[in-house]
């Protein structure tokens, strides 16, 4: 591993080297977005955030309720500044990429009517032995997420890998999943079961006194995942290159050759994010089939965290790391244990250990949050 420039220009030649030459050159620079998904958070646009991670708690959707709580509106769910992003980043037309892990830190929830301005900037570029591909780019981009005083809603460092597509190993996992996974009727009633018995802590307070090292955060399950659950996520937090007809004819002549793949079967043009929708894709990047967008799995771990913590509790860090993909078929059912209590300037906290296992009992994405929760004593 390595950040010194030559060393990581040595690796490459033709275009390829003028690409990373050109990334080498924009670290460090701060960069404003242009265009996000969503710019407000509205009622309405966090709703649609909510319905697209399956997380139906009030406090998100609820216009009456939210009123009723300590913050007198819906406020959005934790994940939902990832629908404010600035659509990619510094994309290299002849690498392509993976999302390997993110941590968040949040300050303040975001309520109706509150405007998000986004900055981010690349802070470093290293090389990295991977087993998705050797050589490969660690690119990790810092996102900055302000309300319209400036002052922060949170922040975001998501880690990627870029790889030249020739250095992929496509057996990887095609080697693992050959199959669809295959369900019993006992199996699909379990699943049916969890999702009826899924518990929400709302608007009854827990108390930081009253919570334990060794407690469980209860589970929620994710699945069978679908590819009707990616189009749904989609449409919580947008996706410039998903466009109809003539966005897509305007999309098409503008958008650099990274975002425009020729379609396996048909030979058609199609943007480069068709592997979370489409089977096909998902093959030609070495994936068995369809997989599930990274901070969805993110999205999951937060959903399980604030059904356990209640209205009046808050997630102050959260750190993920994806090691499996969840394919079309998988499930998994994200929960945690609380490792640790502590007081601190930030309030009454309490770490948790958050595990995703799939159907097969693996491990998809392992995370660590800090949470803050009300105490008795007021403070």
């Amino acid at each position: 591993m390595t950040t010194d420039r030559d060393e990581i220009l040595g690796l490459y030649e033709g275009q390829a080297r003028e690409e990373v030459e050109d990334l080498l050159s924009k670290v460090g620079v701060i960069q404003q977005s242009t265009y996000t998904y969503n710019k407000y958070a509205t009622t309405d646009s966090i709703r649609h955030y909510a319905e697209g991670i399956g997380d139906d708690n009030p406090l998100w959707v609820n216009e009456d309720y939210g009123a009723k709580t300590r913050w007198k509106s819906v406020i959005a769910p934790p994940g939902f500044l990832w629908s404010c992003n600035p659509d990619g980043g510094y994309y290299l037309d002849h690498f392509t990429g993976l999302m390997i892990g993110s941590v968040y830190k949040f300050y303040k929830p975001m309520k109706a009517g509150d405007r998000v301005d986004v900055t981010w900037t690349i802070p470093e570029v290293r090389t990295q032995h991977t087993r998705h591909a050797t050589p490969a780019l660690r690119e990790p981009h810092l996102y900055h997420y302000r309300d319209k005083d400036g002052d922060l809603f949170a922040e975001l460092n998501q880690i990627e890998y870029r790889f030249l597509r020739k250095d992929i190993n496509h057996q990887q996992y095609l080697a693992e999943a050959v199959e669809r996974p295959k369900y019993t009727a006992d199996e699909l009633q379990k699943i049916d079961d969890d999702y009826a018995s899924e518990t929400r802590r709302g608007s009854e307070p827990r108390y930081w006194e009253d919570v334990n090292v060794g407690d469980e955060v209860p589970t929620v399950v994710k699945g069978p995942w679908s590819i009707r659950d990616a189009v749904s996520y989609y449409m919580g937090i947008g996706s410039d290159p998903h466009c109809a007809f003539r966005n897509f004819w305007k999309y098409k002549a503008n958008a650099r050759p990274y975002y425009i793949l020729d379609d396996p079967v048909s030979g058609l043009p199609e943007v480069m994010r068709m592997h979370h929708v489409g089977t096909a894709h998902a093959q030609a990047r070495g994936f068995p089939f369809a997989f599930e967008v990274g901070p969805s799995r993110v999205a999951s771990q937060m959903h399980c965290l604030t059904n356990w913590m209640g209205d009046d509790g808050s997630i102050v860090e959260i750190e993920s790391r994806l090691r499996r993909p969840v394919c079309e078929g998988d499930t998994y059912w994200p929960g945690g244990t609380v490792t640790h209590k502590l007081e601190d300037e930030r309030g009454h906290l309490v770490k948790v250990e958050i595990s995703a296992k799939n159907q097969r009992g693996e491990e998809t994405a392992p995370a660590w949050a800090t949470i803050a929760l009300p105490s008795r004593s007021g403070g």
